[in-house]
């Protein structure tokens, strides 16, 4: 799990920055970011805030002068423990059916731990932190037509959106924020157009793990995914973090045509 992220630029000379997963006892203890999923599950604080686990991350993060980055996987997180459904490429029930219903039976909930999450890392970092949050990997699938129930509407998925990112903001005014671009979404510019236009993106991020850092398109090996790295940029004017090092339920790829060049 070794996403790394290039800042916004125009033209050369985008500065790359190489960021980490938080391990405790990882040998890595110098980078530009470390980065943890928040909404994961532990028996002592349920889904909440781990100062054992979260509170390390921010640490480290603080005593190294690099930036904390947050997995914000909330909602997949909490139908994962909650519900027991599971994500679309893992098992079934999966999100891909019955994400959208979760969504709109919990919205409070979703907000609330959102919320919870911002307050306790301000209380690590303080108000002024520039946490960057990676909002909802896999956000796009809400809205397709697999749910049941039917998808959310885009405009549903952009108010919940604004939102959240209010949630987090109302504790760390300065935190940075990353919309999720799906590579295999078909038409990525009129899904990012209304989320952009409130002006909250900083960043653009990958999901799913398996990029081709030596390819110009994002996922190379996979027939569909016909989005690449420059187009992203250019269509959004955002610096990108690519979601890299991991394969399919985020376990370690051991694909060589994957992995080689990012590292």
């Amino acid at each position: 799990m070794m996403p790394a992220a290039s800042s916004t630029c125009t033209g050369c000379g985008c500065p790359f920055k190489f960021g980490t997963f938080f391990r405790k006892e990882s040998p890595v203890r110098h980078a530009d970011y470390f980065t943890v999923w928040i909404g994961t599950h532990s028996k002592s604080h349920g889904y909440g805030f781990n100062p054992h686990f979260h509170g390390r991350m921010l640490e480290r993060a603080r005593d190294t002068n690099a930036t904390a980055v947050y997995y914000a996987y909330i909602i997949a997180m909490l139908a994962r423990h909650s519900k027991g459904i599971q994500d679309c490429d893992v098992g079934s029930p999966s999100l891909c059916e019955h994400g959208a219903d979760f969504v709109r039976e919990n919205e409070p909930l979703i907000l609330d731990t959102y919320a919870l999450y911002a307050n306790h890392t301000a209380a690590v970092l303080g108000r002024a932190a520039r946490v960057v949050w990676l909002m909802e990997p896999d956000f796009h699938q809400y809205t397709e037509h697999t749910q049941r129930g039917g998808g959310l509407p885009h405009s549903a998925m952009v108010r919940l959106f604004v939102a959240m990112v209010k949630r987090i903001k109302s504790h760390l005014p300065a935190a940075m924020i990353s919309l999720d671009v799906s590579p295999w979404v078909q038409d990525v510019a009129k899904w990012m157009a209304p989320f952009l236009q409130h002006g909250s993106v900083d960043f653009l991020h990958t999901s799913g793990g398996r990029t081709t850092a030596g390819s110009a398109r994002i996922r190379a090996q996979e027939p569909g995914n016909l989005l690449t790295w420059s187009a992203l940029h250019k269509m959004s004017g955002r610096g990108l973090i690519a979601d890299t090092g991991y394969g399919i339920g985020g376990k370690l790829s051991t694909d060589p045509a994957l992995d080689n060049d990012w590292l």
